[in-house]
């Protein structure tokens, strides 16, 4: 069974107001191809160890070097903790939860979001890219991945692609400190701009909102 967290734990967590900005995603037929795979072989790694979890066959320490995937380590560090979650919720429904539609997760120390200073009429948001780690077929690479959408404003959480209405779009998750100083705090999150002339920017975002930009 699934051991409760610790109040130790518990303290250790950051806590804060959730917030979650949706980011359109515009990948080549490779890419596609590439994360479509990822994305099954993530809810079926997950499937399979929570239906260990029920069985109680999981051995003590449980570790991505007891299982075989073709993902990348750091990825299944999140499948092991999504499978956790989804057996914790299993108590709560009576049954044993089967995911179905693809997705796959990122931790905040796994992906990246470089955005630009263009904004798209078009497509509407601020032209950017998203790099995240994936498998290859031989070996796990960086992975750059043309997007738009708003600027997520706050701490790096968890990322979470998904296909929706036939389109690809990654759900960044931040976090908001519940207390600050509008004119003392900034996020402790950077976001690389790229501007026409090339130099490398810094932008800042303050929990509110407000920005600032100044050269590195």
């Amino acid at each position: 069974m699934i051991k409760k967290k610790s109040k130790k734990q518990e303290d250790q967590e950051p806590e804060g107001l959730k917030n979650t900005i949706q980011i359109r995603l515009y990948l080549t037929r490779a890419q596609a191809r590439m994360l479509r795979e990822h994305c099954q072989e993530y809810i079926d790694c997950v499937n399979v160890i929570v239906q260990a979890h029920d069985a109680d066959m999981l051995p003590k320490g449980f570790s991505t070097k007891d299982f075989a995937a073709p993902l990348p380590s750091a990825v299944k560090n999140q499948i092991i903790r999504d499978a956790a979650s989804v057996y914790s919720r299993s108590f709560e429904l009576g049954r044993i939860p089967v995911l179905k539609k693809p997705f796959a997760q990122w931790n905040n120390q796994n992906w990246k979001l470089e955005m630009s200073e263009t904004r798209s009429h078009k497509k509407g948001g601020l032209k950017g890219t998203l790099i995240i780690p994936m498998w290859d077929g031989t070996k796990t690479k960086q992975v750059k991945i043309a997007c738009c959408g708003e600027l997520p404003v706050g701490e790096k959480g968890i990322l979470r692609i998904k296909r929706k209405d036939e389109k690809w779009v990654a759900d960044a998750t931040t976090t908001l400190p519940q207390t600050y100083n509008q004119h003392r705090m900034r996020s402790s999150w950077e976001w690389t701009l790229v501007s026409r002339s090339q130099q490398s920017h810094t932008l800042l975002v303050s929990p509110l909102g407000s920005m600032a930009t100044g050269e590195r």
